[in-house]
């Protein structure tokens, strides 16, 4: 977590659930002060309760800082800044972050402790060592490393077409079931992080992690302007959005690029707050799953929760 206001001693820490203890990691390269709809965007290669695999395969061969599969057809650099994972055979339990591919060769930011060969099977996923931080009133984008506790500025080829504020998003997309979504050789679930704007517009941005590279994205009907106390929840192939504090709650559709409208809230708010106070929680018996949407009213002790379905 990273609090908000002038940045000072603990303003970025982490919790360790085992120890019930909180730790103070470097702040050294974030700016001076946080903002309050700031989003810190997390790459995880385990989702829910289980590993969430972009692609899986054998290798034909490997090298010092390679893997190949002669068998595959992928678009160059996509995999860039995902993670590959050495599942089983030679190598097993190394992971590594893609620097960049070819059509069938994967090449690592750093070297193979073992080099894979024809015996090893892998795994392409998110990046557990990437968490990424935007808003705080500005087109910055930051980047830290889990492992090296630092901080980096990114220096995206296009940079955001404009400052984030009250209101905002930041989601990382994974799981959107459309074909041309999880199609291995263009893929594009775990690739982006959307973020719409806030600051009382339907402004739509989205960042390829791949590329390094902001976009504005079109989408339909685009007339919705959400700021403060909008609430947003990312489950599968929608985002969940509450506006302001009107109770309205549409869900933007990934694959469609489209708003819809999903409930309407009758439960009286109060005044706007500054704050994203939802989340998604899914229930499982057995292969059946429920998801809800949970949410704190604003200006509020009240939590409420509606079905997905």
């Amino acid at each position: 977590m990273v609090g908000a206001g002038t940045l000072a001693s603990a303003s970025f820490r982490k919790y360790d659930f085992a120890t019930n203890t909180w730790t103070t990691l470097s702040q050294t390269g974030l700016p001076s002060s946080i903002g309050t709809d700031g989003k810190l965007v997390s790459t995880p290669a385990w989702i829910d309760n289980g590993f969430k695999s972009f692609a899986t395969g054998t290798a034909t061969s490997g090298a010092a800082a390679t893997l190949t599969n002669t068998g595959k057809n992928w678009t160059v650099n996509q995999w860039t800044n995902y993670q590959i994972r050495i599942t089983a055979g030679t190598g097993a339990g190394q992971i590594r972050t893609v620097a960049s591919n070819t059509s069938t060769v994967i090449t690592v930011s750093s070297n193979w402790t073992t080099n894979p060969d024809a015996t090893s099977q892998y795994s392409l996923e998110g990046n557990d060592d990437f968490i990424y931080f935007l808003g705080n009133n500005a087109v910055t984008l930051y980047r830290y490393s889990i492992v090296g506790n630092t901080w980096s500025t990114l220096t995206p080829v296009a940079a955001r077409a404009a400052a984030p504020g009250a209101g905002m998003s930041g989601h990382w997309i994974h799981s959107v079931s459309a074909s041309d979504w999880t199609n291995e050789n263009a893929i594009l679930n775990g690739r982006y992080i959307y973020s719409f704007r806030g600051s009382n517009t339907a402004d739509l941005h989205r960042y390829d992690i791949a590329g390094n590279t902001w976009a504005t994205i079109t989408w339909a009907p685009g007339v919705e302007a959400m700021s403060t106390g909008t609430k947003w929840c990312y489950n599968k192939d929608r985002l969940y959005v509450q506006r302001d504090n009107t109770g309205r709650w549409f869900y933007f559709d990934f694959a469609e690029q489209a708003m819809q409208p999903w409930s309407t809230m009758l439960y009286p708010q109060g005044a706007v707050i500054v704050g994203d106070t939802c989340f998604d929680v899914t229930y499982k018996d057995g292969a059946t799953e429920i998801d809800y949407i949970y949410m704190v009213l604003n200006t509020s002790n009240v939590m409420l929760r509606q079905m997905v379905i």
